[in-house]
């Protein structure tokens, strides 16, 4: 039993072997939290709570499984929570979706010369939810999917997790089991094999920085050419269109940052249970150019193609058009910058 004082504490009250033959139970109680401002709900075993202006979620079986009654009476239980969000004073949580993506707040706005303004935010909280899973094994991927699938925001929590772990080099093998999961189980239902993914994994590249990439690439089968690759056989010219440009200044990225290392030696390190190799340039993937000549035309005729047969509104092909349009002046830079002749290539290729 769970009770909410008057004292802004929750205590917990639950059974004990009792000392001596009396038939009469025994209980205790043991303080599991203080300073509680306020329990916003309870959703499937999960108590949400506002506390030290933070939105927290603890799993009501690790308040089970807590009977450690020697608690300092000023002292918060050891209970970890699944879900810590910060708060502003502006906001105050009202509610949480009841498939835990998003948690409403009321924020108060005040403008001079106006009055006060309450307005709804939402406030993303499903990428810890989903990497709070991951990391406990208390489910099973396959039903973690199965969970959170149909939520909207659940590529975009994909998409989070997967880039905190490549930034701070943690091992990322389980978030990306749960993207090839998602993947299969939106290609079931319609979507094109391989598209949530590359959409998933693009949007990673994207937001972090190009000198990070390198161990995603390292530590996975993933690669530049191989996800270019994918789109093409997907057809697909706007993703096309845009990791083509951010691989080109990945590149740039590589050839500034690549320091000269006999061929043959390595540096090793280990982070987080993922071992992370350090070569030359002269080495795997890096052996030659991610960008051809062949590739930027294969990529051209998709743009082109999209284009000329965009079955959604004027302004759907003008987009392809515009993709194109910029590929080409990035290519004028990068060739003047590297002393090749892709620009020429790529016009050749479509005249």
């Amino acid at each position: 039993v769970l009770i909410y004082t008057n004292d802004d504490e929750i205590h917990k009250i639950f059974e004990v072997p009792a000392t001596c033959d009396s038939e009469v139970p025994c209980f205790k109680s043991v303080k599991l939290l203080n300073k509680v401002e306020r329990v916003v709900d309870i959703l499937e075993n999960n108590i949400v709570l506002v506390k030290d202006q933070r939105l927290l979620i603890f799993d009501l079986h690790d308040f089970e499984l807590y009977t450690d009654t020697a608690t300092e009476e000023d002292e918060d239980s050891k209970v970890a929570s699944i879900v810590s969000n910060v708060i502003s004073e502006e906001e105050y949580p009202i509610m949480i979706s009841k498939n835990f993506s998003v948690f409403q707040s009321l924020q108060c706005f005040y403008q001079k010369g106006t009055n006060f303004q309450l307005q709804l935010h939402d406030g993303i909280i499903l990428n810890q939810i989903v990497d709070s899973y991951l990391n406990s094994k208390k489910i099973d991927p396959l039903a973690i999917t199965e969970k959170f699938c149909t939520s909207k925001y659940y590529m975009f929590a994909l998409e989070k997790i997967l880039s905190s772990k490549v930034v701070d080099k943690k091992n990322f093998a389980d978030i990306l089991e749960l993207i090839d999961l998602y993947d299969s189980k939106c290609s079931e239902e319609g979507s094109k094999r391989n598209e949530k993914r590359l959409y998933i994994i693009s949007n990673c590249l994207r937001k972090i920085e190009a000198n990070r990439w390198s161990f995603l690439f390292d530590n996975s089968d993933i690669t530049p050419k191989k996800l270019l690759s994918d789109c093409i056989q997907l057809n697909n010219g706007k993703l096309l269109g845009a990791l083509l440009m951010v691989f080109l200044s990945y590149e740039d990225v590589e050839s500034q940052s690549s320091t000269p290392i006999p061929i043959g030696t390595t540096e090793t390190s280990e982070r987080d249970g993922v071992a992370t190799k350090s070569t030359s340039k002269i080495d795997n993937n890096k052996t030659e150019s991610i960008i051809n000549g062949t590739l930027i035309k294969q990529v051209l005729d998709v743009l082109i193609d999209n284009a000329v047969n965009s079955a959604s509104a004027a302004a759907a092909a003008q987009e392809h058009w515009s993709m194109a349009f910029q590929l080409i002046r990035f290519l004028k830079i990068y060739d003047k910058e590297n002393l090749t002749d892709f620009t020429k290539q790529a016009l050749e290729s479509i005249t």
